[in-house]
């Protein structure tokens, strides 16, 4: 993966205040390490090229207290169907994907991330046009490491390489000190389209969904505070135009900005039929710019999109959210 977020989050600290890490994201994971799988016997370097844990409903990886529990995954692979318990203090999963065509899907991480250093959980890199993919994930038991100096835990980090499709679907976030999906990196080098589809975020600091890619997209998807943090904005745009917001609600309930475009975005990005409450920023070198375009009202539903996980033993056993919260947003075609 070459790279780590310190290029960004300088970005940020100049414009915006923030901190800075030179940490790498889980540089720590050699090419298909598995450095620890504790209650996993069944792993093995073996076979894994297909998919792990497919022969089953779902595994529980229990994450000893003290334990950084790695694994990688490149062209081809899936990795699915885990549950992990990080109830135990001092816990870490770190799950790095690169190359073409790799899938993670249903996944639940129970307990609470409470190391620091900068890290994320997922840090992902797709090569060349294949689509890669993140679905049914749940993380919603966030982060509790902040301490303003940019050493606080990522949910899901897309690296500046990345170069080819990464879609998310039916994940869910809450409560992650340093983003929840924070995937605007890969439009200062490598330009690979992020698309967030029926997705659900909540009260995750400095922003929500992340996008810089010219033809990213947000759509059917939710944004909720329900509680102050540090630099709310529900989706921060970067870098590039072409991005857009599609049938959304985002409700940041005063806390901070619902969108905000900059600081590099010279374009910025376009929304169609979305429910906004909060602040719209422009405020980029580029003259980052939001355009409102038709559809759009003043009065979000935060419901969750049907179909996301609303555990995470439900995320691992690959069902889909149907609790009396959740709510089906319209499909808005690509």
């Amino acid at each position: 993966m070459g790279s780590d977020k310190s290029g960004e989050k300088q970005t940020e600290q100049g414009q915006n205040g923030t901190g800075v890490t030179s940490d790498s994201k889980n540089t720590l994971l050699g090419r298909r390490n598995l450095l620890k799988a504790t209650g996993v016997g069944l792993v093995s370097m073996v076979g894994l090229s297909q998919s792990v844990f497919a022969d089953s409903n779902y595994r529980t990886v229990k994450v000893d207290a003290g334990e950084n529990w790695f694994y990688r995954l490149d062209d081809g692979e899936t990795f699915e169907n885990i549950l992990f318990d990080c109830t135990a203090a001092d816990t870490r999963v770190s799950i790095k994907a690169t190359g073409e065509n790799w899938t993670i899907r249903n996944i639940g991480i129970k307990g609470v991330h409470d190391q620091s250093g900068g890290h994320a959980v997922f840090a992902l890199e797709a090569a060349g046009g294949t689509e890669c993919r993140v679905e049914n994930l749940w993380m919603g038991d966030g982060s509790s490491v902040y301490d303003g100096a940019g050493s606080s835990e990522t949910a899901v980090w897309v690296s500046p390489e990345s170069s080819g499709p990464i879609t998310f679907r039916h994940c869910y976030f809450d409560g992650w000190k340093d983003n929840a999906i924070y995937a605007s990196s890969p439009g200062r080098e490598g330009n690979g389209a992020i698309t967030i589809d029926s997705c659900y975020a909540a009260n995750n600091n400095h922003a929500d969904y992340r996008i810089g890619s010219t033809g990213s997209v947000i759509k059917n998807s939710v944004v909720e505070h329900t509680k102050s943090g540090s630099g709310i904005r529900g989706v921060w745009c970067w870098y590039n135009d072409g991005l857009e917001i599609r049938n959304c609600d985002i409700d940041v309930n005063g806390y901070g900005a619902a969108i905000h475009a900059g600081p590099e975005s010279p374009g910025g990005v376009t929304v169609n039929d979305s429910e906004l409450s909060g602040a719209l920023v422009e405020n980029g070198r580029g003259n980052g710019s939001i355009t409102l375009a038709s559809g759009n009202g003043d009065s979000p539903d935060t419901s969750v999109p049907d179909g996301v996980p609303a555990s995470p033993e439900e995320a691992a056993s690959g069902t889909s959210g149907q609790s009396g919260d959740s709510k089906k947003k319209d499909e808005v075609a690509v």
